[in-house]
């Protein structure tokens, strides 16, 4: 099996002073570049990421990681792709986990919230959003923004459930030096989850899934209906499986919500 990436290694980085979305700008990038050419770019100051379903990511001046990846894909079908997802997600989510190892225990644990959201315990950490290129039915190139929660320490108060790896810790992170220690992280970490299964690779995430076999309730996004179930798993196309008292639901993302 080919693997989903033409190549791991990011071979330009763009700094930019600040910007408004990293998404947006690396765009701009597609253009003068090789189509087979991995792109990093990446602020200190963000004014107006964007999370998933419109949200907007917040991040203080000087204190958050953000940046976003322009990957060329290796003809991935557009329905499968899912695929790319779980490897972004569980490559950063074990970045996480490794980097917050000394507070990553028993009681304390680093799970993806389907589909891409990072969670420590109840608390999301970290964001991920994935725009795609096609070429007819297939993938050519997808841009992944990130966004980090590293040293924040006054989150707005609209804001459920944010923390960050400050608050884990007690420490202050260096941006320059774990900024430079995801990247070179995430090349190895694509490689090694390119090189799976895809049975594998969704064992895998299943695995690190937040909320696992946990009896939870739920609200339909169109109706408002509130109902309990169990998450076990996700299907080959990345839907969302939640067992309620023997029947299986699946849902596509946007058409559940989490209740705290």
């Amino acid at each position: 099996m080919s693997g989903v990436f033409r190549n791991y290694s990011f071979k330009k980085w763009i700094y930019q002073s600040t910007s408004l979305s990293t998404n947006a700008d690396i765009s701009l990038s597609v253009s003068k570049n090789s189509p087979n050419t991995n792109i990093v770019l990446y602020t200190y100051k963000q004014w107006a990421g964007k999370g998933q379903i419109g949200r907007k990511w917040h991040s203080g001046v000087d204190k958050n990681l953000t940046l976003s990846l322009l990957v060329a894909i290796n003809q991935l079908l557009a329905k499968d792709q899912f695929h790319f997802n779980m490897i972004i997600s569980l490559s950063i989510r074990d970045w996480i986990a490794s980097t917050l190892a000394d507070s990553i225990n028993e009681n304390v644990g680093c799970f993806i919230k389907w589909p891409n959201d990072i969670y420590i315990n109840d608390k999301k950490l970290a964001g991920i959003l994935i725009q795609n290129s096609l070429a007819d039915k297939y993938i050519t190139k997808s841009t992944v923004g990130i966004g980090i929660n590293v040293n924040e320490d006054n989150f707005p108060l609209d804001l459920p459930n944010p923390i960050s790896m400050a608050e884990i810790t007690g420490n202050k992170y260096n941006l320059g030096e774990l900024f430079a220690n995801l990247l070179y992280s995430l090349e190895r970490l694509f490689f090694d989850y390119d090189q799976m299964s895809f049975d594998e690779l969704k064992k895998q995430y299943i695995s690190k899934m937040y909320l696992l076999n946990q009896e939870k309730t739920f609200t339909l996004s169109e109706t408002g209906q509130i109902f309990s179930g169990k998450i076990v798993g996700i299907n080959d196309e990345g839907m969302l499986e939640v067992d309620q008292k023997g029947r299986m639901s699946r849902f596509n993302f946007r058409e559940i919500r989490y209740n705290n």
